[in-house]
């Protein structure tokens, strides 16, 4: 919490909850990602 500058984790919570539901939406790209290859090597083998 020092490099932050809260003083407590009750002040650093609403930013921690941000970051979560940000970080949440991003990793939903990486499941496209890892689908979109599936679906490719399936169409290879086909």
């Amino acid at each position: 919490m020092k490099w932050t500058g809260h003083n407590d984790y009750k002040a650093m919570k609403p930013c921690i909850d941000i970051v979560d539901s940000i970080k949440a939406s991003e990793m939903t790209k990486f499941e496209w990602v890892d689908v979109a290859s599936k679906v490719k090597q399936i169409w290879l083998i086909s």
